[in-house]
């Protein structure tokens, strides 16, 4: 990639920007559903059943909660997968990533789910699957029985 064409995802990058909300904020599922139909116009592969139930964006985030359907083998407790990116582009024109766990943490609270329980997976090798620089959590309905828990009502 070229010095102008650095340049011209750079300019790109900051005029997009620009236009998103200063901090998280719920898209609309009018604006989810258009997202959608861009995607299959120029993608006719486009699997429709991963739509997100939730979309979330802002200058500096994008987030995106997913619904786990039962019968694909994962625990009943287990209730949804959320997905963060960086909005900001490299000089590259790949998105930026170094998304911290208090970024993760603060972002989970934004969107409401910071009283529950959630955990980062670090697969097997044979099981990785590494094409964009995005985080993945998954939400759980119920409190884990590991972790760090702080005790209430003790002085």
């Amino acid at each position: 990639m070229n010095r102008a064409t650095r340049r011209a995802n750079a300019s790109r990058s900051r005029a997009l920007q620009a236009t998103r909300p200063e901090r998280l904020t719920r898209q609309s599922e009018e604006k989810i559903r258009a997202a959608e139909q861009r995607l299959l116009a120029v993608n006719e592969k486009f699997d429709r059943t991963t739509t997100p139930l939730e979309v979330w964006e802002s200058q500096e985030f994008l987030v995106q909660l997913y619904a786990l359907k039962d019968g694909e083998g994962h625990d009943p407790d287990l209730s949804l997968r959320m997905t963060v990116c960086r909005t900001t582009l490299r000089g590259d024109g790949r998105a930026n990533d170094n998304i911290s766990w208090e970024d993760l943490q603060r972002i989970k609270r934004e969107i409401g789910h910071g009283e529950t329980y959630a955990i980062e997976v670090y697969p097997r090798d044979s099981d990785v699957v590494n094409v964009a620089n995005m985080r993945h959590l998954w939400l759980f309905a119920k409190p884990l029985d590991c972790g760090w828990f702080t005790r209430r009502g003790v002085s």
